[in-house]
């Protein structure tokens, strides 16, 4: 049986639009502009083109030059032109405080380096505009001696990376972004809303 690769796309479309709009009704009271929306860690669906509509302008990063590739593809057969596809070690986060918004779903639980998650916390809060907001999903559920040796086993990038709570909060307020809000500490969707001081 062969599979519809349009069906698959719209699929995928209107799954990244539905997200969008649930992760933004979460935040949308607390936005002062609408100028640039900034998704890290763009994954298939790319939510960030659901926001499209929502903000002038609206950037996906990701390190992954296959799925930045799918993100204009699916842009333009939407009609939309007012999205710009980053890879991670490009300069997404110029100029420093120009975004209103960013959120990132998968990166912190992909991410296993902590130095590296720290260095991403600091660069969103460098893009984002005083007063700007960041919606931010963390793994913190408690690591057992059993999850380490599971990982330690399977292949790393394979399985969510957790973080303790105190960790991602003493790196989102040492980023100078204030925690406003958070759902869910202690699971595999803990997600932290900062604003940029």
């Amino acid at each position: 049986m062969e599979t519809d690769p349009n069906a698959v796309a719209d699929l995928l479309d209107r799954a990244g639009h539905a997200t969008a709009a649930a992760l933004f009704s979460q935040v949308d009271p607390l936005f002062r502009g609408r100028s640039l929306a900034i998704e890290l860690g763009i994954g298939v669906d790319a939510v960030i083109l659901g926001h499209a509509r929502t903000f002038d302008r609206v950037r996906g990063v990701d390190a992954d030059p296959k799925l930045l590739t799918l993100l204009d593809q699916r842009a333009a057969r939407q009609g939309i032109a007012n999205v710009q596809a980053f890879r991670m070690d490009q300069p997404w986060d110029e100029p420093t405080g120009a975004a209103d918004y960013v959120f990132a779903r998968n990166l912190f639980v992909q991410t296993a380096d902590w130095v590296e998650s720290a260095s991403h916390l600091q660069r969103i809060a460098m893009v984002l505009r005083r007063g700007g907001i960041a919606q931010l999903r963390f793994d913190t559920r408690p690591t057992s001696f059993a999850d380490r040796f599971r990982r330690r086993l399977s292949n790393p990038d394979s399985r969510p990376v957790r973080r303790l709570e105190s960790w991602v909060r003493d790196r989102v307020r040492g980023a100078d972004l204030e925690i406003i809000g958070e759902r869910g500490p202690g699971t595999a969707d803990h997600w932290v809303v900062a604003r940029r001081r």
